[in-house]
């Protein structure tokens, strides 16, 4: 029997639920609590987030007759509430991600520097550690000195333990988190793992638009974008044979009169 608190976080949640345009399920699993909270701190004006079982956000689901994306609720859910479509919201919480440390295995999103300077540690085994990622040290004022900075991670390496284990104790945060988008609900479908990468889309967008430039300039197609340089390039065809063919016009007549006068000059030097 479903206990009765149950059922009012159900049908409190489905109630919520029917009152936004969009509904989002995201999945916490690698999202650690102090991140979550900062960015439901950033993201409060756009976006309400509930924390439920997810038994409860399944019939939650199933209440609003949303059964299949009930059925594709993984992980550790919440519940996302927004106006917002779901792609702007994606690119709206991209923006948005927070600093975080870097765990041992993951991909490094930047080069990853330890910079040169004293540090809060004593000397000691620490000393060890530092020496295992490469870092020059010396002892100064009874602490730690980092003599030179150092690229302990390219972007695009896997950081070992050892580097997480350093960055984490110099409270370094190289990684950046946020919430992802793993289903979403809006006017009747569902989609599953937004994420627009707003930079891919900008290269693609000047990629295509520097194509279909060129395709309009060498097919002759007039757009306000290309009349300019096709009319430049007629008006230059079109001076180069009025001036091959000895044809006068303002601009072809003194050009050819200067190569007549040079012309005449060498004739007379014979």
């Amino acid at each position: 029997m479903v206990k009765d608190w149950k059922k009012n976080a159900v049908s409190d949640l489905a109630k919520d639920m029917s009152k936004y345009k969009s509904i989002m399920i995201t999945d916490l699993t690698s999202l650690p609590s102090r991140e979550l909270q900062q960015l439901r701190y950033v993201l409060k004006k756009s976006v309400k987030i509930f924390v439920a079982k997810k038994s409860i956000i399944k019939r939650s689901l199933q209440k609003l007759k949303m059964k299949e994306m009930a059925d594709n609720v993984e992980g550790i859910p919440a519940v996302m509430l927004s106006n917002i479509n779901p792609f702007e919201l994606s690119v709206l919480i991209d923006k948005e991600k927070v600093d975080s440390f870097i765990k041992p295995g993951q991909e490094a999103e930047i080069d990853i520097i330890i910079p040169s300077g004293p540090t809060s540690f004593v000397p000691g085994p620490i000393l060890t550690e530092f020496a295992d990622v490469g870092l020059k040290t010396k002892i100064e004022g009874g602490k730690i000195k980092i003599l030179k900075e150092k690229k302990v991670a390219v972007k695009g390496d896997i950081v070992d333990e050892k580097t997480a284990s350093i960055l984490r104790k110099m409270n370094i945060m190289p990684a950046k988190i946020g919430i992802n988008i793993a289903l979403a609900f809006e006017d009747g479908n569902i989609f599953k793992n937004i994420r627009v990468d707003v930079n891919e889309y900008s290269i693609n967008f000047e990629k295509g638009y520097g194509e279909a430039m060129n395709l309009a300039y060498n097919s002759g197609i007039l757009n306000d974008e290309t009349i300019k340089l096709l009319i430049g390039k007629a008006h230059s065809e079109a001076f180069s044979l009025a001036l091959n063919a000895k044809i006068y016009t303002e601009e072809t007549l003194p050009i050819i009169l200067a190569e007549a006068n040079i012309h005449a000059s060498s004739l007379m030097g014979v």
